[in-house]
């Protein structure tokens, strides 16, 4: 093994971590578990409170590693907490605190906060949007711990992305980091190549740092990255892969102090509907999709194009102008809306913004109250069309494709119709508008259409906003961002179980993980579940 480095670990804004609760090891066992992270690239050590923590804090401290304290389960009126606090807020090697909360932990952890100490926002990579807003346990995106996924699969092997770095329009915290949840058996393997992916993506939307932890959903919880069982983690190909994952971060690090994700598209997501409505679509419900399948179809049409966005709802937009952060934006059943928020939007067209708003959207306030009037409700104007009358689907076709669910009878003109409905009876309405409204475009899609459809009228709403579609997409993924005014770093995922063969399609590039460079139009191999990342000059 590889002696310690002195000082040596990554660029201190960039988190490669594990949460640990090393109980019972003895002192020498616990200094050569952190040589082993060290030489894995683990340059943080997420440290919940307990037994062991102060020789943690001690090794880590002369071996020159990171350490976050976790304090969301303490007791604050315990006095051996507060005498920690004390001990540890003094280490160099302590760089933030986790927390929940609780009040008397905040103002705990606040008296003996130093200069330069934050506290570290966690955002699960298997949460869904729902996670972060109503605490649902429903998986949005992929986790490593239910094993390895198939081609066909790839989706939910996706995106610790988006929705896990979804942040309030222009405000960048500092240390979001992203949680992924380490297998523990053969039964929840993920296929190799898969975790190292999972680890890079989460930089490549712009979160500051990863935190790897023991599965949540095994069935025995508690054994992974604890006491004797940390074989599992520090040998074998796991290990292998968490250290590739490291050497890949050491190679991209520097680039990564500066970059900011390229983001000019958001889904806005409604809070009320996840309370309303089930997670998903039943045989007792089939007239009212799951609020999750609704948000799906939306995020998953502009993932497979490959338009990084913004989750994010009401409450974290705030005041902010939407048209400082977006060209885009989808509005997925937006049922309930402030007049705030609705304003909001209007100035956000008026200026130029492409909006994008579906079925049952505007049609209450933000406590759910029900307007009264044309719907959608105070934005008739700006989509140029209002109904009154909701119908069912049986019998309704929307260019040429059945719809689902339920349809909205629109009342529009000729030029703003995009689509109408093909029925005997309904014949004459509007189904999906477009209406130009100040400098911007108003889309509203007032039915449940088939995905070609739906795919359609995305692709559409996205090239008009600006947005600049990769030749290739989905199963590959890219993300992009700046590393300065004339320098971008694009990240390339292959989600696939096959290698793969792409164009360069840039005039000069380096891969910053094999270090080869490419001009147009050459030949980049990507193998199975690889990834690359190539600095370009604009």
């Amino acid at each position: 093994m590889r002696g310690m480095q002195k000082g040596i670990y990554m660029i201190k804004e960039l988190i490669y971590g594990l949460a640990w609760k090393p109980e019972g090891l003895p002192y020498e066992k616990l200094e050569k578990s952190i040589h082993q992270l060290h030489d894995a690239g683990i340059n943080t050590v997420f440290l919940e409170m307990g037994k062991s923590a102060s020789e943690v804090l001690k090794c880590c401290g002369e071996n020159s590693m990171q350490v976050v304290i976790d304090v969301s389960g303490a007791d604050a009126g315990d006095p051996g907490f507060r005498q920690f606090l004390e001990t540890a807020g003094a280490l160099d090697c302590v760089i933030g605190f986790q927390v929940c909360d609780d009040a008397e932990l905040m103002k705990g952890v606040e008296d003996v906060r130093r200069r330069g100490q934050e506290f570290v926002e966690l955002l699960s990579a298997r949460a869904a949007v729902q996670d972060q807003m109503t605490g649902a346990e429903t998986a949005f995106c992929g986790d490593s711990s239910r094993g390895g996924y198939d081609y066909t699969e790839g989706e939910s092997a996706e995106n610790s992305g988006d929705e896990n770095v979804s942040r309030t329009p222009g405000v960048k915290k500092p240390f979001r980091v992203a949680e992924i949840e380490i297998p523990e058996d053969w039964k929840t393997m993920p296929y190799p190549g898969q975790l190292k992916l999972q680890i890079l993506s989460v930089f490549a939307y712009g979160a500051r740092g990863v935190v790897l932890r023991e599965s949540r959903t095994s069935s025995s919880m508690g054994s992974v990255c604890r006491g004797s069982s940390l074989k599992h983690i520090f040998s074998g190909e796991l290990y292998d892969e968490i250290a590739e994952a490291g050497a890949a971060l050491q190679k991209i690090g520097p680039s990564l102090r500066n970059y900011k994700a390229n983001c000019r598209a958001a889904v806005i997501a409604d809070q009320q509907l996840f309370k309303m409505f089930p997670s998903d679509s039943s045989e007792e419900s089939a007239d009212t999709p799951g609020y999750s399948e609704i948000l799906h179809r939306y995020y998953d049409l502009l993932y497979r194009m490959n338009v990084a966005c913004d989750v994010t709802d009401e409450a974290a937009i705030g005041d902010t102008e939407l048209k400082d952060s977006y060209d885009l934006i989808v509005t997925p059943s937006l049922y309930s809306a402030s007049e705030k928020l609705i304003r909001n939007l209007k100035r956000f067209v008026k200026a130029g913004g492409v909006l994008v708003s579906t079925v049952m959207s505007f049609r209450a306030s933000e406590k759910a109250k029900i307007h009264d009037g044309p719907l959608p409700h105070g934005m008739t104007a700006v989509f140029g069309a209002s109904y009154e009358k909701v119908v069912g689907a049986a019998n309704v076709t929307v260019a040429g494709k059945p719809i689902f669910h339920f349809a909205e009878l629109l009342n529009a003109n000729e030029v703003d119709c995009v689509y109408g409905y093909t029925h005997h009876y309904w014949g004459r309405y509007a189904a999906i508008t477009s209406h130009s409204y100040g400098k911007g475009t108003a889309w509203y899609i007032g039915c449940f259409p088939d995905k070609d459809v739906l795919e359609r009228i995305v692709k559409r709403a996205v090239e008009s906003a600006g947005i600049s579609l990769p030749a290739s997409c989905w199963p590959m993924a890219y993300r992009s961002g700046m590393i300065s005014p004339k320098t971008e770093m694009t990240f390339g995922f292959n989600y696939t179980s096959e290698n793969r063969c792409i164009s360069c399609p840039y005039d000069q590039v380096e891969d910053l993980i094999t270090g080869r460079k490419y001009r147009r139009g050459n030949p980049i191999d990507l193998k199975d579940w690889g990834v690359m990342v190539l600095k370009h000059r604009i």
